[in-house]
């Protein structure tokens, strides 16, 4: 499959929704939904995009539906991934927050298994968003693959950034 351009359209004819009776423009355009961006910044967020073709059960609206919800996903494991990074360097209230609220839509959208902890190293993750990524999955921890592991590398990764790991962590290890 061909990603689409910013600005491209796919031509559609027009559908009635059987939900709502509402009918869909000639030209829909999907481009945003499957691009995903690699930088790490506080305008980051998870969003749910819901489409639905307004077929009678067409296999179009099947497929629609989960190319849509593949990249979603692909898109929300890379946004995840992306917040922990060592270059995202702002660990002020709003830049955790993204983090944790991140995490919370994610698990909300896809489950627990959404977010991965495997294959990190602690020389490339940033100590406290990781440890905010932790906390905030803590109820899950035992659906998510790496999380224990990974409260190992956020214990040593806070220890090179020079913070305290018990203090960063309380609550989730024994000091």
């Amino acid at each position: 499959m061909q990603l689409l351009a910013h600005n491209d359209f796919v031509n559609t004819t027009e559908i009635t929704s059987r939900d709502n009776g509402l009918t869909y423009v000639q030209q829909l355009d999907l481009g945003h939904l499957f691009r995903a961006t690699a930088e790490a910044s506080r305008e980051l967020y998870t969003k749910t995009v819901k489409f639905r073709v307004g077929s009678y059960n067409s296999a179009l609206e099947g497929t629609v539906r989960s190319l849509v919800s593949y990249h979603q996903e692909r898109a929300t494991k890379s946004l995840l991934s992306t917040l922990i990074l060592k270059e995202n360097q702002d660990v002020d209230v709003d830049a955790l927050t993204i983090t944790s609220e991140a995490v919370l839509d994610a698990i909300g959208e896809f489950g627990p298994a959404i977010v991965r902890f495997e294959e990190l190293t602690a020389s490339r993750v940033q100590g406290e968003h990781l440890a905010t990524m932790l906390r905030t999955s803590y109820v899950w921890r035992n659906e998510i693959p790496g999380w224990t592991e990974a409260l190992e590398i956020a214990r040593e990764a806070l220890s090179n950034e020079g913070i305290d790991p018990a203090d960063a962590l309380y609550g989730m290890v024994k000091s």
